[in-house]
């Protein structure tokens, strides 16, 4: 994917390309844009190499890769003054 670097917030949809394996609830977020953040890099599996990304707001699952999200929008946003 490449879109997103670790530790990046962006607003993205919800787009899973796979629903046979969704979290119960999860369904409901299909569709939805939201707010996400950039975790870290999937290590294992069928997503490896992937971002995972964790939603900033409550949602039934803790992340998803960022190949189920779609229309990805950086956002900008102010940095602390020290």
């Amino acid at each position: 994917m490449g879109g997103v670097e670790q530790f990046d917030r962006f607003i993205a949809t919800f787009q899973p390309q796979r629903t046979d394996d969704l979290k119960p609830g999860a369904e409901r977020y299909i569709g939805q844009r939201c707010e996400w953040e950039a975790a870290y890099v999937i290590e294992e599996g069928p997503y490896e190499g992937q971002m995972a990304c964790m939603p900033v707001f409550d949602m039934p699952f803790a992340w998803t890769p960022e190949c189920d999200l779609a229309d990805i929008e950086h956002r900008q946003y102010a940095q602390s003054v020290r």
